[in-house]
């Protein structure tokens, strides 16, 4: 979650300081496309990053990964796209603030919440064998957060982006 943070805070920055961001608002394309590519480049991020620590982890904790891959895999992949959703949408509201590291955060953790259970859930029973048969209702918690994130992103990125 900490690297997930930094990662969407510097996106947006990295563009916000060199003049990017003013540039992409006066392209004459769709907003949703633009927050398309902004959060394809934050889920891109995320994933590497959770390809990165879930082996570390595993050797760490002594986990064997292998029983539960697929439903790993698919866990990492729908938390990443919900989590881009969101801080893509969040740090482009606290992009041009003075305090957006403290603010993104703040923004960002209550509407998160359920992303983070359903993902801990859906971890817990995918590296336990899932004995009372939970782990499609937890992805299928992922996948709804992910849609209404992605949609509600969509349909008001396009207002930051003229203010």
């Amino acid at each position: 979650m900490f690297g997930g943070l930094l990662t969407v805070a510097r996106l947006h920055q990295l563009e916000a300081d060199d003049g990017a961001l003013e540039q992409l608002a006066r392209y004459p394309v769709d907003r949703r496309a633009i927050y398309g590519g902004k959060v394809l480049a934050a889920v891109g991020a995320m994933i590497v990053l959770g390809g990165l620590l879930l082996p570390l982890v595993a050797i760490l904790y002594g986990l064997d990964l292998a029983a539960g891959w697929p439903a790993l895999t698919a866990t990492l992949l729908l938390g990443a796209i919900g989590f881009g959703a969101v801080g893509t949408f969040y740090a482009g509201v606290t992009v041009r603030m003075r305090a957006r590291e403290v603010m993104l955060p703040l923004l960002m953790l209550p509407v998160i919440a359920p992303l983070l259970l359903a993902a801990v859930n859906a971890t817990a029973a995918a590296l336990g064998g899932d004995p009372f048969g939970e782990l499609p209702a937890w992805l299928q918690l992922l996948a709804g957060f992910d849609v209404v994130m992605l949609v509600a992103g969509a349909a008001t990125y396009g207002q930051l982006l003229e203010e």
